[in-house]
């Protein structure tokens, strides 16, 4: 029986949906399965090289430990640590997620979602807590493609902003919710992975008929916040380069 029993942790949640997958399983099962199947792939040899390899630097450094779940178009993270690093687990796991965006937008496969923090208590079939259920409440609000904080990892950004202020792994941004908007937000930066491999995704981005050629109106909205996001962001990450560049002279 104590095998069974809940085991309390604190970390970083992650809820991610995929958009634009509702009834899509009707025209082409198959390919859904594959292109899902393949995506989980992908992102298991990404926990393997940089979580449970005993030689990355967030094995060796963090003593990170992440867990995924996967279901449906639904995908969860969580991330913890032995070193009770608080809030800079929300850190770590955007440093997960931006190389999971940009495989998934190689693959067609787009995002949104949110990170939480906080406890939550798992056990080998179920996670339930404060900030599972934060999680779940808030990572179908968003009206991009995306990742924002729920309200408890944005004020756990908030209290280490200072000292992470050079990491640009998050950014400020008025984010776009179904019932308004969340001003000076804390975003994921993940356009700033375009830029680190070279390759235009958003490109790609923009010419997939799932976003740019939509007839849904909900989806079109969702496309032009999102490529206004990513032109905020690219700004952004070319003045933290500048900044950056300056500071190693």
């Amino acid at each position: 029986m104590a095998a069974n029993r809940p085991v309390r942790q604190e970390g970083a949640v992650v809820f991610l949906d995929v958009l634009g997958t509702k009834g899509s399983w009707k025209r082409a099962p198959e390919r859904i399965l594959k292109q899902w199947e393949g995506f989980n792939d992908v992102v298991d040899s990404l926990l393997r090289n940089r979580v449970k390899d005993p030689r990355s630097w967030m094995r060796q450094t963090l003593h990170l430990k992440v867990q995924k779940i996967a279901f449906s178009d639904t995908f969860i993270l969580t991330a913890t640590s032995r070193r009770h690093l608080g809030e800079f687990l929300v850190l770590a796991a955007g440093n997960l997620l931006i190389p999971m965006m940009m495989h998934a937008l190689d693959m067609g496969i787009y995002f949104r979602g949110c990170i939480s923090f906080g406890t939550f208590y798992t056990s080998k079939r179920m996670m339930i807590g404060p900030a599972i259920d934060e999680a779940a409440e808030y990572y179908t609000m968003p009206e991009w493609v995306g990742v924002s904080t729920a309200p408890s990892a944005h004020i756990g950004l908030n209290k280490i902003a200072d000292i992470v202020r050079d990491l640009n792994l998050f950014i400020r941004y008025d984010i776009p919710l179904k019932n308004g908007i969340e001003r000076n937000g804390w975003a994921l930066n993940w356009p700033s992975g375009d830029r680190e491999e070279g390759i235009t995704r958003m490109r790609k981005m923009v010419l997939n008929r799932k976003l740019s050629k939509s007839a849904d109106v909900g989806i079109s909205f969702k496309y032009r916040n999102t490529i206004d996001f990513y032109r905020h962001a690219i700004d952004k990450t070319k003045a933290w380069e500048k900044l950056m560049a300056g500071k190693e002279r």
